[in-house]
């Protein structure tokens, strides 16, 4: 069977499924975000010259002093928080030939901020590369000259503690003083280590069990929203797992044909949750199920 392979602008396009038809139920039992406290415009941290992990032998960062910049998060109704981004410059001192692919394998860096003495700061200790497998792994086998590496990670807060949470999250932000950089290297999936047809069969026949025991709940006399809630978090984790394997592996027909399938049952929840919206319980719940979603999502 001819492989198919899914280009990352589409498997993102498929993530954002869910939200095409769940983003309005969530609209009407959420309310307008809190209010944050605002951010300084940047920090500024100095760059350790030394970088962790297995690519340490053949980069460093230039020393120097590095702006953090902190902006408003955008684009979301249901909850508020700030964008980080910083660029370091990279000095590649020897060269190393990696096999890489641009969405599945290889080189990656990571940055962290750090309080003075070098401890990481809870929180800010995973800041995204913008480059993607491929292009870092022709930085290092190049082996010579220096790169602007853009840096990026972001955090939301929502529910009634969100303005102290995010207070909070900005004094620890403010006790950044160094900024440092972990690489690794991630190997391509070997046959062994791809999931099996049976495997998927087996993980879509536990979630129907899941889903079919909180409908037997609520025909029992239970309750129907906190039925759907259970069905509903059950999903997202399944729905994550998945979006993660197809991320990693966009060839594996098996992991495709169930995420195809469970993005086409984002319609069938945003029925099932018609009649809970004014549940305050529920309402609360479901906003915090979605953001967790978009959370664990953001981070692929």
């Amino acid at each position: 069977m001819q492989s198919l392979t899914i280009p990352r602008w589409a498997w993102i396009i498929g993530s954002l499924v869910l939200f095409v038809f769940l983003f309005p139920r969530l609209m009407q039992c959420s309310n307008a975000p809190e209010e944050m406290p605002a951010p300084p415009d940047s920090v500024r941290v100095t760059g350790e010259a030394a970088i962790s992990g297995e690519l340490a032998d053949y980069m460093t960062i230039v020393p120097g002093e590095y702006r953090v910049t902190v902006k408003p998060e955008t684009g979301s109704s249901i909850s508020n928080g700030y964008e980080l981004s910083v660029d370091v410059r990279v000095r590649f001192t020897q060269p190393k030939d990696i096999p890489a692919e641009i969405n599945s394998h290889g080189p990656d860096l990571t940055a962290r901020l750090l309080a003075d003495n070098g401890a990481p700061l809870d929180g800010l200790d995973r800041l995204i590369s913008s480059v993607n497998y491929a292009e870092l792994a022709g930085m290092v086998k190049r082996g010579k000259g220096e790169e602007w590496l853009t840096f990026r990670t972001s955090k939301s807060f929502m529910g009634d503690e969100a303005s102290t949470e995010a207070t909070s999250w900005l004094a620890t932000l403010q006790q950044a003083k160094k900024i440092g950089l972990v690489s690794s290297v991630s190997a391509p999936r070997t046959p062994a280590a791809e999931t099996s047809e049976v495997d998927m069969e087996k993980e879509a026949e536990a979630m129907m069990a899941i889903e079919a025991q909180a409908e037997a709940e609520a025909e029992g006399g239970g309750s129907d929203c906190a039925a759907f809630l259970q069905a509903y978090e059950a999903y997202i984790d399944e729905y994550v797992a998945l979006a993660k394997q197809v991320q990693a592996d966009p060839s594996n027909t098996a992991v495709m044909t169930r995420y195809a399938s469970l993005s086409a049952k984002a319609a069938d929840f945003a029925n099932k949750s018609k009649g809970c919206e004014n549940d305050p319980t529920f309402a609360a719940r479901y906003a915090a199920l979605s953001a967790k979603m978009a959370t664990k999502m953001a981070g692929q």
